[in-house]
């Protein structure tokens, strides 16, 4: 059936090789790459993985500088309109504050506005759920870890599986998680307008492999062999 349909795609799908970008040190944008690679090979297009901070990707796939992004919340192309979503579900995302302070606790996010908490540009579900409270940016999850070991910052909000992976690390074992999760979203993949044609082609795969319980083994297998 594969060489079958690969009949009527055009020969230029397969001369070129087509770019995404996601955010850079987030275990979850590295999950669904591994998703994404494995759908595209099924009909042959070649794709490239470039990591970056989340508001560069969001630039740089909006812009066309890129072909897309891997995972990004299903309300992205109501701030980047030249994007457009493919509507299956790949991995999921989740808010959680950290800090050095054990004693801090947060159980809601009107919690925060008592501290100086920091989030990172481009985590747009969590700048939205904070966007009227006064907090400080940062570009990377590692300068949002470094701000809070220098104690530049109280508290971290952060998608919840890069930065407890981040927090393996020896320079930041004093980092703990200090609320529940405060926000849970589903992320789903985006190709460039000018990239749409795609659509039509990885949308079939991507969506028989979520009927096929094949997308959460993945994402389950994934997540244990990144996370030590």
């Amino acid at each position: 059936m594969k060489h079958i349909f690969l009949l009527f795609l055009p020969f230029t799908l397969f001369s070129q090789t087509y770019t995404f970008s996601g955010a850079r040190d987030n275990v979850v944008q590295i999950i669904a790459s591994k998703i994404l690679q494995k759908a595209y090979s099924r009909v042959d297009i070649p794709i490239k993985v470039i990591y970056l901070s989340p508001e560069t990707s969001l630039q740089a796939s909006n812009s066309g500088k890129v072909d897309g992004e891997l995972a990004r919340i299903e309300k992205i192309s109501k701030l980047y309109p030249n994007l457009v979503q493919i509507p299956v579900p790949l991995v999921s995302v989740e808010a959680v504050a950290f800090s050095t302070n054990t004693k801090i606790k947060i159980t809601k996010w009107d919690d925060l506005k008592n501290y100086n908490f920091t989030i990172i540009r481009g985590t747009k579900f969590i700048e939205n759920s904070t966007k009227d409270y006064d907090k400080t940016y940062v570009k990377t999850f590692i300068e949002a870890f470094d701000t809070l070991i220098s104690n530049k910052t109280d508290i971290i909000v952060l998608p919840r599986k890069a930065a407890i992976r981040l927090s393996l690390r020896a320079e930041y074992c004093e980092v703990k998680a200090i609320s529940p999760i405060l926000k849970k979203l589903k992320l789903y993949h985006f190709v460039h307008k000018k990239k749409s044609h795609l659509i039509p082609i990885i949308q079939p795969i991507l969506k028989q492999m979520q009927d096929s319980g094949e997308i959460e083994y993945l994402y389950k297998s994934y997540l244990r062999s990144l996370t030590p």
